[in-house]
Order: C-alpha cells, then sequence, then structure tokens
C-alpha cells in the first residue's frame, strides 16, 4: 500500500494555512499533513498530523531555512504551502533549492513575479501596460499625484497601503479632513479611486498548469474584517474569460488570485494576489480544490482539467478549538531552535 503524501503547511496559526488545512483535509487524495508555526499554541499545530516549532523568518532567515529544510527531510514532504507574509516575502528565492536537493515542491512563484504583485503600485502600473481595467490610483506621498487624483475624482477614494493584505490599514476617507487624518498611519499609502456598487465584488481562484491551461473558479463576495464573509458562487463564462486573459498575460504559475469589482465599464482588477487565497478551504468545498491541484500536477504529474463545480453559497462564523488541560505536547517535532 503507497504511504500518504505529506504535504507541510507553514504559519500553521494564520488564517490563510486554516484554510489551506480545510482544503488538504477535503483531497481525494491520502495526505499526511505537516504543521509548522514560531508558536506552540498556533491552531494548525493541533489539527496537522505532525507539528514541528520553527524560528521566526524575520529574526532568524538561515534558522528558518534549515528548520524547514530537516522537517522536509525528516518527513518525506513532496509539497511545502506557504501561509505568512513573511515567508512569502524570503521562499521565493529557494524554490529551486527545494526542488534539486529534496524533490520537494515550493508552491510559490517566481521572486520577479512576487515582488510584482506584492507591492500594489507596482501591480496598478503593469495593469496599466497590459491594457487591464483598474481603479484610478496615486501615490499619496506624492503629493502632484494625489492632488490630481483628488481635483478629477473629488471624494471619496480609498486609502491603502502599498504592502499587505485583508483590511490592515484601509480606509474609505470622505473628506479632505479625512485624508489628512489617516493619511500618516497608513505605510506607504495609495489613494484609489472607489468603485460602486458595493455589491459588485469578486474573488476569483485560477490554476495555471505548466502547458499554460488556466482553471478558474469565480465567486461574488461581501467582506468583513477585510476577508471574505459571505459568497456565492458565479457561472459565467465572460468572467472566466477575463480571469484566463488576465493570468496569461502574466508568467505566474500555479495557484493564484484575482480581486475585482464589475463595473459599467466591465471588470476592474482590485488585487492579483500570487499565492493561495483566505478562501481556498471554500473553493475546495465548491469543487476547486487547489493544493490537490498542485499536488497532482507538479508532483504527480498528472494532466488536469477544469474542476465541475458546484453551485451554492457560504457564510462564514468564527470557531474554537478546545484542548485538554493536560493536552501532551510532545506531539510536535520540536525542532531546536
Amino acid at each position: 500500500m503507497a504511504e500518504p503524501l505529506a504535504v507541510l503547511i507553514t504559519g500553521a496559526g494564520s488564517e490563510l494555512a486554516f484554510s489551506i488545512f480545510k482544503a488538504c483535509q477535503k483531497s481525494t487524495l491520502d495526505l499526511r499533513i505537516i504543521g509548522c508555526d514560531i508558536a506552540e499554541d498556533a491552531v494548525g499545530l493541533h489539527w496537522a498530523d505532525r507539528g514541528y516549532l520553527v524560528p521566526a523568518v524575520k529574526h532568524d532567515p538561515n534558522g528558518f531555512l534549515g528548520a524547514l529544510r530537516q522537517i522536509v527531510e525528516r518527513e518525506s514532504v513532496r509539497a511545502i504551502f506557504p501561509s505568512p507574509d513573511a515567508e512569502l516575502d524570503f521562499l521565493p528565492e529557494h524554490r529551486e533549492l527545494f526542488a534539486r536537493e529534496h524533490n520537494c515542491h515550493l508552491m510559490i512563484n517566481a521572486p520577479k513575479e512576487m515582488a510584482r504583485f506584492s507591492d500594489k503600485w507596482l501591480a496598478h502600473q503593469w495593469y496599466l501596460e497590459h491594457g487591464l481595467g483598474a481603479p484610478r490610483t496615486a501615490r499619496g506621498d506624492v503629493e502632484a499625484e494625489r492632488e490630481a487624483l483628488i481635483a478629477d475624482l473629488g471624494f471619496p477614494l480609498v486609502l491603502k497601503p502599498r504592502i499587505g493584505g485583508g483590511s490592515r490599514s484601509v480606509f474609505i476617507v470622505d473628506s479632505r479632513q479625512q485624508m489628512e487624518k489617516y493619511l500618516p498611519a497608513v505605510p506607504a499609502p495609495l489613494l484609489q479611486e472607489r468603485l460602486l456598487p458595493d455589491d459588485e465584488e469578486y474573488t476569483a481562484g485560477t490554476f495555471r498548469t505548466q502547458d499554460d491551461a488556466v482553471f478558474v473558479i469565480v465567486m461574488r463576495r461581501t467582506l468583513k474584517f477585510g476577508m471574505t464573509n459571505k459568497a456565492q458562487m458565479v457561472f459565467d463564462g465572460a468572467l472566466d474569460a477575463f480571469c484566463q486573459h488576465v493570468i496569461l498575460q502574466t508568467q505566474l504559475q500555479g495557484v493564484n488570485n484575482i480581486q475585482f469589482r464589475l463595473t459599467t465599464n466591465g471588470p476592474k482588477i482590485l488585487e492579483i494576489n500570487p499565492r493561495f487565497s483566505g478562501t481556498t478551504g471554500i473553493r475546495a468545498h465548491f469543487g476547486f480544490n487547489e493544493p490537490e491541484m498542485v499536488l497532482r500536477h507538479f508532483v504527480l504529474g498528472q494532466d488536469l482539467a477544469q474542476p465541475t463545480l458546484r453551485p451554492g453559497r457560504v457564510a462564514r462564523f468564527m470557531e474554537e478549538l478546545y484542548l485538554d488541560a493536560e493536552a501532551d505536547p510532545a506531539r510536535f517535532g520540536g525542532i531546536e531552535k
């Protein structure tokens, strides 16, 4: 009988990791799920078949990389699914190392693509260069750009940081007074056109194969705390084709996410996220299991086809993990720092 396929989910205590865990648990493949985190009370370590503590990449990048390599060797890991932003910044340079030395697929895009799409200003310039619709945007700390945008559009505007996801430091500013109040609180600020209507925001999961087939799942959503709160499956060939066209303009591979709004002038891209999405687990429920597609295509070498998707809606809620007072810490691998 074949051994289960071992996968490693990093940052096991992050919201993104929870979603990857859920998709892996829904996979039709026989998986052994390994988790690692810097904190021993990370929820994902209790969900994993085996958990490890690792150094923080920000404080000890070499120690983190060494720990990851030890886990991969010890557990015969065939794929790594990274989740924290700091690790997504650090790991692209090491994709070939894991492939060459460990026969392990690190699901992360090439450094140049990660740098471009992790920076909202660079990404915006790229959208314009490729003729893709996007909200008008200016750098909030460049006075001439900022004032030109205000003169053309007025308020309200969206104020957000160049780097970072979710709702961190994102504000709707309805006046110059509000803008001046919040501008100092936003690192490397961007001012952006507010696209309406609010109920036409979409999140699209895409999977690009090595032979440039692009598979798509689209959901219309509402947000709460910067995350998808409620969503409904959307079956629209034009939106699917739009997402495929966007991804094929890039050099992105594997799992990527497009956030956009549908306006009277067509879809406008808010962000391309070159990584797993917080809706990864939700997508797996509706038939679009991205971790499984990574494993089947990049690890097992299988050809894939567009998954058959189920209609439906989803509403998110909070949940808890309860542990016995005497929970056994020995189940964690505990790599020495």
